[in-house]
């Protein structure tokens, strides 16, 4: 499956910078290009991670507590949201 941001934000891309007229397929090409090269070090980094992270918390005990930092750095920004 795909990501929907993905998408999204692949058809912003378009809109915004592929142009009009003759040189529209050259201009969605190049940037098709970029945006895969961009993309490609990126998830590989987003996988390293994931793999690091995921040796880091086998234990139960250290997966409650990550779980319950994220919950309260979440609600931080939620707050912080709110009073801005």
């Amino acid at each position: 499956m795909i990501n929907p941001k993905t998408w999204m934000m692949a058809l912003a891309m378009v809109s915004v910078f592929a142009g009009v007229g003759e040189d529209r397929l050259v201009h969605l090409a190049y940037l098709s290009l970029a945006f895969f090269l961009v993309s490609l070090p990126c998830l590989g980094v987003w996988a390293l991670i994931g793999t690091g992270t995921g040796r880091w918390l086998r234990s139960p005990r250290v997966m409650q507590r990550f779980n319950r930092c994220m919950g309260l750095l979440l609600l931080a920004s939620a707050w912080m949201n709110v009073l801005a």
